[in-house]
């Protein structure tokens, strides 16, 4: 992993799932990751306010307390540049195609495929992740000592 890497660090590219754009956004050192709608979400601005609500929506989920997601989420502004992480970015393209094989399985997009998406991605093991799941990894930095 290299040191250079800050906890605040977040990749983002579009994917496609049942022929609707999404953003896909991955934390660089955990590689959680979570999807939000492109349409209405273009902007710099706008994007930059459904990433941090997405993200606060997919602790939520992970029954965690917004307060912890400072930790490896600022504030802004944001910054936008090319991704060249070839480890997360080899990630993000397993994470698409798991997605578009639960997308394929089910027939449709909703609310309730995302959740099932979402779930899948994260609790995978991954090698850069010494077989850890991005989830376990996220939760290990939000709640130190705490039993992920």
């Amino acid at each position: 992993m290299p040191s250079e890497v800050s906890g605040t660090e977040w990749h983002c590219n579009v994917v496609t799932l049942g022929r609707r754009p999404f953003f896909l956004l991955a934390h660089s050192l955990s590689l959680y990751a979570f999807f939000i709608p492109v349409a209405g979400n273009s902007s710099r601005e706008s994007l930059g306010r459904a990433f941090r609500d997405g993200f606060i929506e997919a602790l939520a989920r992970e029954g965690v307390s917004s307060n912890a997601a400072s930790k490896v989420m600022d504030a802004g502004p944001d910054s936008f540049c090319r991704a060249v992480d070839r480890r997360v970015l080899g990630t993000m393209v397993d994470h698409a195609n798991m997605s578009r094989f639960v997308v394929e399985d089910a027939g449709f997009v909703d609310a309730s495929v995302l959740a099932k998406i979402h779930d899948e991605i994260n609790e995978s093991p991954m090698s850069v992740l010494g077989m850890e799941s991005p989830r376990r990894v996220l939760l290990s930095i939000l709640l130190p000592g705490a039993a992920a």
